[in-house]
């Protein structure tokens, strides 16, 4: 028998709260993934969460960061408010060719930060 976690509140804050556990459970995988090694893990883990948070080297990574959240937050806000996960593809024309040039102008000007090739590429 399967029984699922019900939280208390609206539907609408269960499923920002299911994004965000998702979304940092993804990333918290994807980060064990990427490390080396596990001396290396908690070096970082500790950095990210008790490190100094005023350099500019983290002020541009959160630029970055912020650039390309926004438009999958829009278009994760846009699937919860149409309840449809294809909205953007029934939109009108003007929207679709917006969120197309917009995606391809942002992936062009934040696209090399300087990063290694993804471990897809390492084989």
């Amino acid at each position: 028998m399967r029984r699922r976690l019900r939280l208390p509140g609206p539907p609408w804050l269960r499923y920002a709260l299911g994004l965000a556990v998702t979304f940092h459970l993804a990333a918290a995988s994807a980060f064990l993934f990427r490390v080396p090694a596990w001396d290396t893990t908690t070096a970082m883990l500790s950095g990210a969460l008790f490190g100094p948070w005023a350099s500019d080297a983290l002020a541009g990574q959160l630029g970055h960061l912020a650039f390309f959240a926004f438009p999958v937050v829009v278009i994760q806000i846009g699937q919860a408010v149409y309840r449809d996960t294809l909205w953007l593809l029934s939109a009108r024309l003007p929207v679709r060719v917006a969120a197309y040039v917009v995606g391809f102008y942002l992936l062009v000007w934040f696209g090399q930060t300087g990063g290694r090739a993804f471990i897809y590429y390492q084989f």
